[in-house]
């Protein structure tokens, strides 16, 4: 449980009543490949926090699956519409490997929120962070080719070729498996 507390130290300083506070109201699980902590259509009432694995945040468009967002240890993990409006959500959250997750209920968390100044600003500082990476993302990807999107993936994230099946990847990458099949060959013929 300490990489919780390292991670969120990055953004705010926390005081021992907050550390132990916060811990009190996490539960560790230990899930298997393949399990959907979070299908679409139902109401969140968690947030998780990877301690060791990998996850993806997807959602289903004209019957195929997309992959929306990938998290992996030491980073956090929810569906946002669900658990900000308390309505059904349209993604869902599917484990790639075995993980290892602290997970927190959405309740507990809006009970630091209001207890503890830190964890609000917290809140602010990771929706804030997630926003801007999303908008970058989606920005960035708009003004890029197959290649040059693949490209990018494998400069900024490479762990996830050898962690994520390649179809969840091409979908990420907003490109068919085939696609990605061909980009992959041409690139390792060099």
């Amino acid at each position: 449980m300490k990489n919780i507390i390292q991670y969120i130290n990055q953004y705010v300083k926390l005081s021992s009543d907050e550390e132990q506070d916060l811990l009190k109201e996490c539960k560790t699980r230990e899930v298997e490949k393949g399990h959907d902590l979070h299908t679409p259509g139902t109401i969140a009432k968690h947030f998780y926090f990877i301690e060791s694995g990998i996850a993806r945040i997807y959602y289903y468009q004209n019957g195929n699956d997309i992959t929306d967002f990938f998290a992996i240890e030491g980073e956090f993990i929810g569906t946002l519409d669900s658990l900000f409006t308390g309505k059904t959500s349209l993604f869902g959250i599917h484990v790639l490997e075995k993980s290892k997750l602290l997970q927190i209920k959405y309740e507990a968390l809006e009970r630091l929120y209001d207890r503890y100044h830190t964890f609000e600003k917290l809140g602010r500082i990771l929706a804030t962070k997630g926003y801007l990476e999303e908008v970058a993302r989606t920005k960035t990807f708009q003004g890029m080719n197959a290649e040059e999107r693949y490209e990018l993936l494998v400069k900024t994230e490479p762990h996830l070729l050898q962690r994520a099946p390649l179809g969840h990847i091409a979908s990420y990458l907003g490109i068919s498996q085939v696609q990605l099949s061909r980009i992959r060959s041409k690139k390792n013929a060099f």
